[in-house]
């Protein structure tokens, strides 16, 4: 399997590279009064208003740096609703592809109660690469907010 790695909080994770669209720039966001603060914001992706995640804040961490380096992973989300919609995730900066098997990914013996969408971890001589499970990243209340129905 191809995954994109990405980095926040100076860890490395991973998505499946068939779930990404299209990796860009940061760009202003529009903020959402009374979301929760890892919900960084909304803006327009060909005539699409999406959501964005700042995945270090939702991974319990200070926001996301603003650098030069800083990118938005636009991907495919399928959540409790099944439709499939874009969801923008924002990460620190966005490092590279790498094939692993499905194999190549254990169990790290915690279950993280606060965050349900951290998957399987794999090693290799640098780093640990933790997997995102982006249909788990957010309880359906909340995609009922950044999704409604038309």
């Amino acid at each position: 399997m191809l995954f994109v790695l990405f980095v926040a909080n100076e860890e490395t994770y991973a998505v499946e590279a068939k779930l990404v669209i299209k990796v860009i720039p940061a760009v202003r966001l529009r903020h959402i009064p009374g979301s929760p603060d890892y919900v960084a914001g909304l803006f327009r992706y060909k005539g699409e208003v999406v959501p964005v995640l700042d995945l270090s804040r939702l991974l319990g961490e200070p926001g996301s740096t603003e650098c030069l380096g800083t990118r938005i992973l636009l991907v495919r989300y399928r959540g409790h609703a099944q439709s499939e919609r874009i969801l923008g995730l924002m990460a620190e900066k966005v490092i590279q592809t790498v094939r692993r098997d499905e194999a190549d990914f254990d169990q790290t013996g915690v279950v993280s109660t606060i965050a349900p969408f951290l998957g399987k971890i794999a090693c290799d001589p640098e780093r640990m690469i933790q997997r995102i499970m982006i249909d788990r990243l957010f309880p359906q209340g909340l995609e009922a907010v950044l999704f409604p129905e038309e």
